[in-house]
């Protein structure tokens, strides 16, 4: 009875772990694009203009700027771009570990699954003579 009490919470600790990370996620991206909207002057405000408030715009805006984000990347200039700005994040010894590392974790999770996670490696880790898999 114990055990199978253990694997159900572990079970339900799997689901609700990804999905509140991210429900939090997202509410910090929106909370943030809400709050990037009140940096627009006053009389130019969507809340001002349209004499009432509209809730979720932060949720329009952020989804309006990610595929803007995308449609400009996929452009010859905006793809020329985005490699001239990583190449300069590069020299950027702190940042360029902490960029590099969030590109591969999104890249892994956003890539076409028939194409990651083909190869198995064996790298040197945690210190010289280890290896993992």
């Amino acid at each position: 009875m114990k055990k199978k009490m253990k694997r159900i919470f572990l079970t339900g600790l799997a689901v609700v772990i990804p999905a509140g990370l991210t429900i939090y996620i997202l509410s910090f991206i929106i909370g943030i694009m809400d709050r990037l909207l009140k940096i627009i002057p006053e009389m130019y405000q969507p809340d001002t203009l349209l004499k009432f408030h509209i809730p979720g715009l932060g949720v329009i805006v952020t989804v309006a700027l990610i595929f803007i984000c995308g449609l400009l990347t996929t452009s010859y200039l905006g793809n020329r771009l985005v490699g001239f700005g990583e190449y300069l994040v590069g020299k950027i010894p702190f940042v360029r570990s902490i960029y590099q590392a969030i590109k591969r974790i999104a890249e892994s999770f956003l890539m076409d699954k028939a194409q990651s996670f083909k190869k198995v490696v064996l790298v040197e880790y945690p210190r010289r003579g280890v290896h993992s898999i």
